[in-house]
């Protein structure tokens, strides 16, 4: 797992990218699985994994119209973080 969050460090992640993070970790409640970046970060500092999805939020400016949009990007912890 490690190994496949490094390669994804930094890169936006929108929603293709966010649900194929979501299936790569596979992460289940009662047999549902686990969506938000919240219960993802959780289960990343359960097993140590240093790691940390970040909820971001960016907007510009196309044709005179603000367009916002949100993301998710990876980040990768110190040890002495943890």
């Amino acid at each position: 797992m490690e190994k496949y969050l490094d390669s994804i460090v930094g890169k936006r992640l929108f929603k293709d990218e966010k649900k194929e993070l979501i299936e790569f970790i596979d992460l289940k409640q009662n047999g549902r699985l686990m969506k938000g970046y919240e219960s993802l970060n959780a289960c990343f500092k359960e097993r140590k994994i240093q790691y940390i999805i970040l909820n971001k939020r960016s907007s510009e400016r196309i044709n005179g119209k603000v367009e916002s949009y949100r993301y998710w990007e990876i980040a990768k912890l110190e040890d002495k973080l943890i």
